[in-house]
């Protein structure tokens, strides 16, 4: 059995590099909930913030991306200035999952469509994750989900 999860783990890693340069974010990874309209509350570091969504507050973290926490200077405030620069007011919140701290995860998508949390990665404040996908979706197939 052990040897089964292995090969499995393996067949998943390779199928992921050979398919990540043409993901464009960690969407198809996991599913995620229908897409709700949030305003931005304030933005705490580079990928939290708190939402407002119908009346709801939803403390968010970005899915599939981690920025320097605010003690790493100067690079976590950096982050942080750049989402604040670049996220606006109104987002659009494709939540994938909560973290074991009650926050949502979701992807981010600023009033032209374009995902924030890519926008992070691309602008070099913030690194992919692919890692936490990929440990879920492995947990969901070997738990037959």
């Amino acid at each position: 059995m052990a040897n089964r999860s292995r090969l499995t783990l393996f067949w998943l890693v390779a199928l992921t590099g050979l398919i990540a340069p043409w993901l464009n974010t960690c969407s198809l990874l996991l599913p995620a909930t229908a897409p709700q309209s949030c305003r931005v509350k304030s933005v705490y570091d580079g990928d939290t913030t708190p939402l407002n969504c119908n009346g709801e507050t939803i403390k968010t973290r970005f899915y599939c991306i981690d920025t320097p926490e605010m003690g790493q200077k100067p690079w976590g405030k950096q982050s942080r200035d750049h989402l604040r620069g670049i996220i606006g007011t109104e987002v659009t919140l494709k939540r994938h999952d909560t973290d074991r701290y009650g926050r949502g995860v979701a992807e981010l998508f600023d009033a032209t469509g374009q995902s924030v949390n890519l926008a992070m990665v691309r602008a070099g404040r913030a690194p992919a994750w692919l890692m936490v996908a990929l440990l879920k979706l492995f947990s969901m197939t070997k738990n037959g989900l």
